[in-house]
């Protein structure tokens, strides 16, 4: 059930099409900041997904994408950050921007005002830096930043398309040779043609995402080239089927000239693009069309390096699909992206201890539990703030988690979560909560002056408010989903490095309220805890009970916020 409630959490961010869609470009002002020169940027986006950006001459001087929808998928603290990225004609990137964040506002803040991180994407060509685990993230905001970086990672790299050609094939330029055909699937320079029952009718070529820079008389020329199907899954074997001009900057007689002289290129049809890809204009010997002799040998120029880069470009995705079959490619395909620091180390070195002294009993003595409580709010809180909240259950049930970005933060909470679902303790709230090992260490001996004891009529009611606030926080989320639980619990005073002075206030108070009664904020206040301790197993757990009941109205009101959302 309470899976369920999570994973019903609406998204705080806007819905984006994970197609691409129709988007708009950034604002201008903010690409500015990367390009003082802009003045205007394109309506339409280009093959890459790019606007082009002009100067007041009217002249392209950049280009700009966003990362969404393509890091829709990497999730930081709360959710995914978008970005903006700059680059030039020669696809270097010139700079990057955040755009907007579903993170907490310090996070983002700390992001957006550290100018260090941003000036490292502009020593950035297309494929990234070389080592993508050299990436500094934001000290004190590392989820956010990082989400960021992984973000402009996911945007850049890749097939490029062509700057040159860049309108997208249409299924009408392809009706003579596949009249039966339904629909087309663009893949850059490959397009699957389809029938209407989804089967694949062939394949075409788009030599203008190959090659673009092989010049005739005037300019380059886009052919098409029509592929048959491989022999025994060899794609060398592959021959071409027919092969025609979809355009050219070239002179438009020289054009002509080829279209209509079909003996030229009888040349290359019934080819394997195994043995296209081995000639050269030298070693093939082939002749010009007359009357347009440059114009033809550029177009053959161009029919042998568009083959040479295909054939390439498969046999790298065939070495790439044997290597993911492997067990160790299917390990570095799951687990090659997981950025493990020396933090993570320490919080991971923490859980393996807390497993061992479990067994061997030591937190039976008293100065091996309060060197534990020490080591807890060292390591867990002040130096890496994996705290368990609210805040992070709720991002990571409606965007995903972000074990990839934070591996010991993502162990940490299923530790939290699933050993209490599992067995009858509470590892994380008894032994890993810096907070509650803080008011374990402060709390009043029980004969001391210090103690205080609440009367019973108000300790019971004041035991309602930790459910009572887990309740409230959730409905919140249902209809206002950008409300920021951060600030619902003092667990936010331990990201320091971020943190505002009325959260370091709040976590401030509790702790001085549990000097006078034991655990005050653990028993009374804390929605995070009672969310553990609702799915702790107990001998009476097959009871119904009046959690349930309330777990059940949840349930039932996030579906019917779901399906009014929908229709």
């Amino acid at each position: 059930m309470v899976i369920a409630l999570c994973w019903l959490i609406p998204s705080p961010r806007r819905p984006v099409d994970r197609q691409g869609g129709l988007q708009s470009a950034p604002d201008l002002a903010l690409v500015q900041e990367v390009v003082p020169a802009a003045h205007a940027i394109n309506e339409f986006q280009d093959a890459d997904g790019f606007w082009n950006v002009d100067d007041r001459s009217g002249q392209a001087i950049a280009r700009v994408g966003r990362t969404l929808p393509d890091a829709i998928d990497i999730i930081g603290y709360r959710g995914p950050t978008e970005a903006m990225v700059v680059i030039d004609q020669a696809f270097n990137v010139l700079g990057v921007r955040m755009i907007e964040s579903d993170d907490t506002d310090e996070h983002v803040q700390k992001v957006q005002d550290d100018r260090a991180f941003f000036e490292q994407f502009a020593n950035w060509d297309w494929e990234g830096p070389n080592d993508a685990g050299a990436i500094d993230g934001v000290s004190g905001a590392t989820l956010t930043s990082l989400a960021l970086a992984k973000g402009v990672l996911s945007r850049i790299g890749g097939e490029r398309g062509s700057l040159v050609f860049p309108d997208p094939i249409e299924l009408v330029e392809l009706e003579d040779w596949f009249p039966d055909a339904d629909r087309i699937e663009d893949a850059g320079h490959q397009i699957n043609v389809l029938g209407p029952d989804g089967r694949q009718l062939g394949r075409v070529i788009r030599t203008g995402p190959l090659v673009e820079s092989v010049v005739g008389y005037q300019g380059p020329s886009e052919l098409l080239l029509w592929l048959s199907e491989p022999t025994q899954s060899d794609e060398a074997s592959t021959q071409v089927k027919a092969i025609k001009i979809r355009s050219s900057f070239d002179n438009q007689p020289y054009v002509r000239y080829c279209r209509m002289e079909r003996s030229f290129w009888k040349k290359f049809t019934d080819k394997s693009m195994q043995s296209l890809a081995g000639m050269t204009l030298e070693s093939s010997g082939v002749e010009g069309v007359s009357g347009a002799t440059m114009t033809s040998l550029a177009m053959t120029e161009t029919i042998y390096q568009s083959s040479s880069k295909w054939l390439a470009q498969q046999e790298a995705a065939r070495q790439q699909k044997l290597q993911r079959s492997t067990l160790k490619g299917r390990f570095t395909e799951w687990f090659g992206d997981v950025r493990f620091g020396l933090s993570d180390l320490g919080c991971f070195l923490l859980l393996a201890a807390l497993a061992v002294a479990k067994r061997m009993r030591w937190f039976g003595n008293k100065s091996l539990r309060r060197l534990w409580l020490v080591t807890t709010i060292t390591v867990l809180g002040f130096w890496t703030g994996n705290l368990i909240s609210m805040s992070l259950i709720a991002g990571w049930g409606a965007e995903g988690v972000a074990w990839r970005l934070a591996p010991a933060l993502a162990t940490i909470a299923m530790v939290a979560c699933v050993v209490p679902a599992t067995g009858k303790s509470n590892p994380y709230c008894n032994h890993l909560c810096p907070h509650g090992a803080i008011q374990q260490l402060v709390r009043p001996a029980r004969k001391s002056r210090m103690h205080q004891t609440l009367p019973k009529n108000l300790s019971r009611l004041m035991q309602w408010i930790p459910g009572a606030t887990l309740v409230i926080a959730y409905l919140c989320l249902l209809f206002w989903p950008t409300v920021e639980l951060a600030n619902w619990e003092p667990f936010h005073a331990y990201l320091w490095r971020v943190t505002p002075l009325a959260a370091i206030l709040f976590a401030a108070a509790t702790l001085v309220l549990s000097m006078f009664i034991p655990m005050a904020y653990c028993r009374l206040g804390c929605p995070t805890g009672r969310l553990l301790d609702f799915l702790r197993q107990r001998a009476t757990s097959h009871r119904l009970t009046f959690a349930d009941v309330v777990a059940s109205l949840l349930l039932v009101t996030a579906i019917g916020v779901q399906m009014f959302s929908i229709h």
